[in-house]
């Protein structure tokens, strides 16, 4: 059992709404209540602690899609990269980083997407090496065969070419 944070204090267990906000930022997409622990004072006032306030943002990152802090240490820990490592790769600063990794902040929506990408392994990381350094770019043409259905057979021809970027790993 917890010790009350002042004398008289009790614990008691409360539904708390936690606001989910809307991709625009100006609103919210919906209400979602969860139980959490909390403290009445002789009064009947409700007080949370950091343990109640952290159920409730992972709540809030759970349902917006967030990577929580933990996801993305582990992140790092699997790509076998230190925090500044990461960071060099994601054009960021370390204590960017370093603040995701601890949850004093959390990654925009656009680098959280970004980073779910790489998590679930649909962005390498040798490409951000790539383009992290210009110079390892290069342009490759391949031509691009078009199947003859009727004859079975390969034609060949300028119209059918197709050139395409290719990053080439460096090394």
């Amino acid at each position: 059992m917890k010790t009350p944070p002042m004398p008289g204090w009790t614990a008691t267990t409360i539904q708390y709404p936690v606001r989910i906000p809307n991709l625009e930022g100006d609103g919210f997409a919906e209400t979602i209540e969860i139980e959490v622990e909390a403290w009445k004072d002789a009064d009947g006032e409700i007080f949370l602690d950091a343990e109640a306030n952290t159920a409730i943002e992972k709540t809030r990152a759970r349902h917006m899609g967030l990577m929580l802090p933990e996801d993305i240490r582990e992140l790092r820990e699997r790509l076998a990269l230190t925090q500044e490592q990461i960071s060099d790769l994601l054009q960021i600063g370390k204590k960017t980083w370093t603040r995701w990794e601890s949850g004093k902040e959390r990654p925009s929506r656009s680098m959280n997407l970004l980073l779910n990408g790489i998590c679930d392994g649909r962005l390498d990381v040798n490409y951000l090496r790539v383009m992290r350094e210009p110079a390892l770019r290069t342009k490759v043409i391949q031509p691009q065969r078009a199947v003859d259905s009727v004859r079975g057979t390969y034609r060949h021809s300028a119209e059918s070419q197709a050139c395409e970027e290719v990053i080439v790993k460096g090394g």
